[in-house]
């Protein structure tokens, strides 16, 4: 009887163990909640936001190219025809939450050839811009964003061999995207309206419509 208590203990003790052993495992394998919801590099969720947020904040600088069509009306003739500008582009920008908010300047140099071959020909070939964005920046992945542009464009008219230069100030407002392609790069398309406003005008010369550009921009820039 005695040895049967033994052997009964014995028994119980041993699956016990077994029991213990096993369930500590499998407590140790269970990662906790604060864990589940840490990268696996050990930095939080909101060191990464962070890091994140820092990338888009600071200057950048780019190189585009700006397609554009320019439209007007001299002296009752319908002057119409299209070019492109080579750009040069400097700003800066910060995040504020999921917005991104960003200004810069460009300087568009090229040549925008607007004619009517029975009439004469509008050209413009230099042209000074400034902007500002409102984008939404989630996850620092592909921005859109809404654009208020100002600027100043200069023009050549060239009616039966006479000459005549001529600067006008313009409102764009205008739609884009930002795409990363690499860690501080980025691609633009951007699509604008320029819709001059003053100082259209030429001594013997009538601007029934004055001259109008729509402007398709693709630039790469690198943030620093």
């Amino acid at each position: 009887m005695e040895n049967r208590v033994r052997v009964n203990f014995f028994i119980i003790f041993v699956f016990s163990f077994a029991i213990f052993e096993v369930s500590s495992r499998s407590i140790a394998g269970v990662k906790t909640l604060e864990s589940l919801g840490k990268p696996k590099d050990g930095s939080s969720s909101d060191d990464k936001s962070k890091k994140d947020d820092h990338k888009l904040n600071g200057g950048y600088l780019g190189l585009g190219m700006t397609a554009s069509h320019l439209n007007a009306k001299v002296n009752s003739n319908d002057l119409g025809g299209s070019g492109a500008y080579a750009s040069l582009i400097m700003g800066g920008g910060k995040k504020v939450r999921k917005a991104y908010l960003s200004g810069e300047l460009d300087v568009n140099y090229g040549s925008i050839l607007a004619t009517k071959k029975s009439y004469g020909k509008l050209a413009s070939n230099l042209d000074l811009g400034a902007s500002f964005r409102v984008g939404y920046a989630d996850k620092n992945k592909i921005i859109p964003y809404l654009k208020v542009g100002f600027g100043w464009t200069r023009y050549k008219l060239k009616v039966d061999g006479e000459k005549k230069s001529f600067s006008a100030t313009y409102f764009a407002p205008g739609a884009g995207v930002e795409i990363p392609i690499l860690s501080a790069s980025f691609l633009r398309l951007e699509a604008a309206y320029a819709m001059n406003m003053a100082g259209n005008s030429l001594k013997g010369y009538t601007f029934d419509k004055k001259p109008n550009r729509i402007l398709f921009k693709l630039a790469g820039l690198t943030r620093f």
